[in-house]
Formats: structure tokens, sequence, C-alpha cells
């Protein structure tokens, strides 16, 4: 399984026209916020990730999505902290469900 064919298959599917400055990753820091607050009263695992610059720009510190990994650890990892952790049999799958995500979309 070529995990780096997986990792641009993933960051792939959306095109950028333009780019995408400083400015609106501040606009969108207060929603960040309150996923963070959301996680911890729900106790859910949310990630959000950032296909501009292929990384999260939210992790959850929910134990169960880390998988033993610290969360700022998983959050420099973004993309490849999947690729660690998902089985390689189910890759092609997990990368197929992105798709299938954003054809809904």
């Amino acid at each position: 399984m070529n995990k780096e064919k997986l990792y641009d298959d993933f960051f792939n599917l959306i095109k950028f026209e333009n780019p995408v400055h400083d400015s609106e990753y501040i606009k969108i820091q207060s929603k960040i916020e309150a996923l963070s607050d959301i996680s911890h009263i729900a106790n859910m695992s949310f990630y959000v990730t950032d296909y501009y610059r292929k990384n999260f720009l939210y992790v959850s510190s929910n134990p169960l999505f880390l998988c033993g990994y610290d969360r700022e650890d998983v959050k420099k990892m973004g993309y490849s902290f999947f690729l660690k952790i998902v089985p390689d049999e189910d890759l092609s799958m997990f990368t197929e469900i992105n798709k299938k995500v954003f054809e809904y979309f």
C-alpha cells in the first residue's frame, strides 16, 4: 500500500483557485473555540482538517480518538495520524469514504 499516494489522494479532492490568507484563519478561530467547548462538555471527539495547509485546525482531547498519542502530536501529524493508526487493509476504504463525502457535499 502506497501511503504517500493515499495522502495525496486525500488532499487532491479539493482544488484551490485562490490562496487562503491568514486573515481567514483568524475569522474561524471562534468556531474552533466553540468546538473545543462542545468537545469538553459532551465528551465527544472532533477534528477539523485544513485541506489548504494539509493539517488539523483542531483536535479534541478525547483519548479514544487520540489512540494513545498526545493531542498536540496528533495535531502536528495531521492526516499522517490516520496513516499510522488505520490498518493498511482499511486505508483505501478510508480514502474512499473521504471521496464520497466530497461527492455528497
